[in-house]
């Protein structure tokens, strides 16, 4: 699965579609590079944090940082190849200051809750990029298919 045609395509025929994600960031290591190469491998979306603090920013079971240096860069390349930021599993500021930073919207495809700093989250989209960013991404959660890369 690369695209939002093949998404729908899947759909359509009854077939199953997979998508690869990194969670935690923790794939990378400090080598920003790596996001194209994954990206090229067929991963579409990474977390920025998989429940613990990492160097990318604050997870939602830790002391919450935010978003570090390391993090802000990281989402700019996420940007730039095209691959989506998810934000569940990460804390509550570090999930602000992403979706705030990332110039794409930014997913939560497990369910929200925000208590205590813990954010999780189903097919959500929060974003501040501008309106016709956020509708494309919604069209694409209320069919229920909120894991592809959406080019606009």
């Amino acid at each position: 699965m690369r695209t939002v045609d093949d998404v729908l395509a899947a759909r359509e025929s009854g077939r199953l579609g997979v998508f690869f994600d990194i969670e935690g960031a923790n794939g990378i290591a400090d080598q920003l590079s790596l996001i194209e190469l994954y990206y090229d491998l067929g991963v579409r979306w990474m977390l920025v944090a998989y429940n613990l603090n990492n160097r990318a920013g604050g997870g939602c079971l830790d002391e919450d940082p935010g978003l570090s240096d390391f993090g802000g860069r990281m989402i700019d390349e996420m940007n730039r190849v095209g691959m989506m930021l998810c934000c569940s599993h990460t804390g509550e500021r570090t999930a602000l200051e992403a979706i705030e930073r990332s110039a794409d919207p930014v997913i939560f495809p497990i369910r929200i809750r925000v208590r205590s700093g813990i954010i999780h989250a189903t097919s959500a989209i929060a974003s501040s990029a501008p309106a016709p960013k956020k509708a494309a991404w919604s069209a694409l959660t209320v069919s229920g298919i909120s894991s592809a890369r959406v080019a606009i």
